[in-house]
């Protein structure tokens, strides 16, 4: 695909997103929701307005945030997901209600999300607390938006945290003959068993 395809295909999907147009009535498409497929559709839009500045796409995002912002949000790993991307709207636009709500979500992930036996971010959802389990897509709804917001506020726990957990999901998430974080879950021992890989 050159590149002049790449963006009429990048444009339409974004244009689907922000018009709205659901997919068989699809959840994960629902930009109406505030969750971990939400997070990556909104981390692509703010990629594609840093790549090519058309100011629609983040009004967009500002607007998104805004509307959202004013609901009760259930806090779990994948709901974290879209903070990535307030955080750079947070650089973007100075606006302190946006750092303010990032700051309040790492705190919850310091001392509200349940952890693994070794500190590890527990793969908490809406429907199930993964007791004791490890996931690889937790290093991008969580982790990464634990760097950045310990980037933007200079806070050192903030930024522990992010290494520890890279380092965790890294170690019990990586095959000696595979590359890190390959392999997509953990599942601690219990009762003196074996931990197990999730699949």
């Amino acid at each position: 695909m050159d590149r002049t395809e790449l963006y009429r295909v990048s444009t339409q999907i974004l244009e689907n997103i922000i018009n709205d147009e659901k997919n068989d009535n699809n959840i994960l498409f629902d930009m109406d929701i505030w969750d971990w497929s939400q997070g990556v559709a909104l981390y692509g839009i703010w990629k594609y307005y840093r790549l090519t500045g058309e100011r629609r796409y983040l009004e967009y995002l500002t607007q998104w945030f805004d509307t959202k912002l004013n609901r009760p949000i259930v806090h779990n790993i994948n709901t974290m997901a879209p903070l990535l991307t307030l955080c750079f709207l947070y650089e973007e636009t100075g606006r302190e209600e946006y750092r303010d709500y990032c700051e309040s979500c790492a705190e919850w992930l310091l001392d509200g999300l349940p952890k693994t036996e070794m500190g590890g971010f527990q793969h908490v959802t809406i429907d199930s607390d993964n007791n004791q389990q490890l996931w690889a897509d937790t290093v991008f709804m969580a982790v990464l938006f634990m760097g950045k917001i310990a980037s933007i506020t200079g806070d050192e726990r903030y930024a522990g945290e992010c290494k520890k957990q890279f380092m965790l999901h890294i170690h019990y998430l990586s095959d000696s003959s595979s590359v890190p974080l390959s392999i997509p879950g953990w599942a601690l021992a219990h009762a003196g068993g074996p931990g197990r890989f999730l699949s």
